[in-house]
């Protein structure tokens, strides 16, 4: 094997020299022929010889430019003499070059040998300088069975495009299939692009199609994350198998996911995401300290994958956007999340088994003008967002707004509606101080379900149609509504009976302004109205004759004095801000 460096000539020849910069480092000039390699080198190198050649004429002797022999080789004999190498120009350049430097940091596997691509990988891999470089897949169809692994250095691997560069992994053995990363810097970057990654296998022992992992101790002011792009991740076939995870990324920051089509194995009628599946389609992994953060996944295509999202440990600034994701259990995921702050879902499409969002111990979340909606092979309960506790940390201080939920209900009541199940819109069983509007709820039994805790979340300007039960499947004790319309929803009453023997009453959070006096056997005196938006208009109507409605200074009644109530009474109050002031009445 000879590395070949041409004479600065390609002035004269620039057509051919044009095509240096893609072209490998090493030329082979020996006994075999350089075909089939995947690679122009032998044919450019051929034309620029004979142009060389037919300019120079008389020179080619061994200090000048060879003639090539009834092979259309260079012989050896005829190199040049007395040269430590040969320099380039390279069409559009200026300054002069050895070929050597010039090709130096882009390895080809194409130019090693090995009857598996990891070989091949792995030795282009070890070629390349210690500041990094580029691997080169050309076009072809690859086997590997063995994981692919580039450790240590910046690295860029490229292909030639999504089924055009396609490497078929076959073994499902731990460890033994995909691609890893781990720099051991975080400065050192790892970019990934133009390949499809597929299995013919099932990867049941979790094997992940791309893994990037930056070590725990990082400096957190580096933002040099990963850039993956346009990939395809998929089982062989029409889907007839699954990866364990598609894209890992840990401990990474200011990272970019973008264009990716990643898809698991078929599900076929499953009513319940089946467990022999893809896990997370994108995984983002945080060690103790705030190391998984400010990065984006945008232009993801998924299909049966557990989660479209994962995000597990301390991860923050997390941004998704642009997400088309069928027949998914859960859109986004964040288990066991300590309060970082930063989780956007925007413009995306999420079609679910059992949750688009579920988050526990989430803050400072945005979740905006998504499309949300239950597959309708599902026969689980379903739950368009969902804010759960970690522990003690509630999911609070979120956005929900400008989202369209579908769930399909009610189930089971044939073509076009889900398999079975329960559908709720938007549910908060631990969060507070969260910001829920201009929701638009279709076809769920129930809009919100607030757990019948005492949260503070603020609801106003949701919209919903065709909902089965009603807006609430269970209030939040210290709601706050407004102008949620229609007020009435599914079977809901038109009034709202206070408790038995209450002095207060939660008024803001229901959406009903009609309620009735409960206290049909011993006499109750009503002090305070909560919870309720300046303007809220109420009609308090009795139900008995042992209510009475107290003048104070949270509300004015006519004459300043107490209103005792008698069955069929009426009694009409507007919230002004500091106190409520009687507006009419019937006795």
């Amino acid at each position: 094997m000879l590395r070949l460096l041409l004479l600065g000539t390609c002035a004269l020849v620039s057509a051919s020299c044009a095509m240096a910069e893609d072209l490998p480092l090493a030329i082979n000039v020996g006994a075999q022929p350089n075909d089939n390699t995947g690679d122009p080198m032998r044919i450019a190198f051929i034309k620029t010889m004979r142009a060389v050649n037919a300019l120079h004429g008389a020179r080619g002797q061994p200090n000048g430019i060879a003639t090539l022999d009834s092979t259309q080789r260079l012989p050896t004999s005829q190199l040049p003499v007395g040269l430590p190498g040969v320099t380039v120009t390279p069409s559009g350049g200026d300054a002069l070059r050895p070929l050597s430097s010039l090709f130096a940091d882009r390895a080809n596997v194409a130019s090693f040998q090995g009857q598996d691509l990891a070989t091949k990988f792995t030795k282009a891999c070890n070629s390349l300088p210690s500041s990094g470089g580029t691997i080169y897949i050309p076009g072809g169809q690859y086997t590997s069975d063995h994981m692919l692994v580039c450790d240590g250095r910046r690295v860029s691997v490229e292909g030639d495009g999504p089924g055009i560069t396609v490497i078929t992994f076959t073994s499902a053995a731990a460890g033994r299939a995909g691609m890893s990363f781990s720099s051991g810097d975080q400065s050192r970057q790892v970019n990934v692009r133009d390949l499809s990654l597929l299995t013919s296998v099932d990867q049941v022992n979790g094997n992940k199609a791309i893994q990037v992992i930056h070590p725990s101790a990082v400096n957190l002011s580096v933002f040099m994350g990963p850039r993956i792009s346009r990939l395809e991740v998929a089982g062989t076939g029409n889907n007839s198998a699954y990866w364990g995870t598609g894209i890992s990324l840990r401990n990474v920051s200011s990272y970019r996911v973008d264009d990716i089509s990643i898809r698991g194995k078929d599900i076929g009628g499953a009513t319940s995401f089946p467990s022999a599946a893809m896990d997370a389609a994108v995984e983002l992994i945080g060690d103790p300290g705030r190391q998984c953060s400010d990065g984006m996944v945008t232009g993801l295509s998924v299909v049966f994958a557990r989660y479209v999202g994962k995000a597990t440990g301390d991860c923050e600034g997390n941004h998704w956007d642009r997400i088309v994701a069928l027949a998914v259990d859960t859109g986004l995921y964040y288990p066991a999340h300590n309060a970082w702050p930063g989780v956007w879902l925007t413009n995306s499409h999420i079609n679910s088994f059992r949750y688009g969002v579920n988050f526990e111990g989430v803050v400072q979340a945005q979740i905006k003008g998504n499309l949300l909606y239950k597959w309708t092979g599902s026969a689980q309960d379903w739950v368009g967002v969902n804010l759960n506790w970690h522990g003690s940390l509630g999911s609070s201080n979120n956005i929900i707004a400008d989202n369209q939920f579908i769930g399909y209900a009610p189930a089971g009541s044939g073509q076009g509606y889900a398999a079975g199940g329960k559908a709720t819109a938007i549910a908060v069983p631990g969060g507070d101080g969260n910001l829920i509007s201009r929701n638009y709820s279709v076809f769920n039994d129930w809009v919100f379900d607030f757990a019948n805790l005492g949260s503070t979340n603020i609801v106003s300007d949701n919209v919903q149609a065709n909902t089965v039960s009603g807006w609430f499947r269970q209030i939040g004790l210290n709601t706050i509504s407004s102008n949620n319309n229609p007020p009435l929803a599914g079977t809901d009453p038109a009034f709202v009976s206070f408790s038995p023997g209450s002095t207060t009453a939660n008024v803001g959070a229901w959406f009903q302004r009609i309620f009735y006096t409960n206290n049909p056997t011993s006499p109750a005196t009503m002090t305070d109205f909560t919870n309720a938006e300046v303007g809220r208009q109420i009609t308090i109507i009795a139900q008995d004759n042992n209510t009475t409605i107290a003048h104070n200074a949270r509300i004015k009644l006519k004459g300043a004095t107490n209103m005792a109530m008698v069955s069929g009474a009426s009694l009409t109050l507007l919230n002004i801000g500091p106190f409520w002031q009687e507006v009419g009445r019937s006795q």
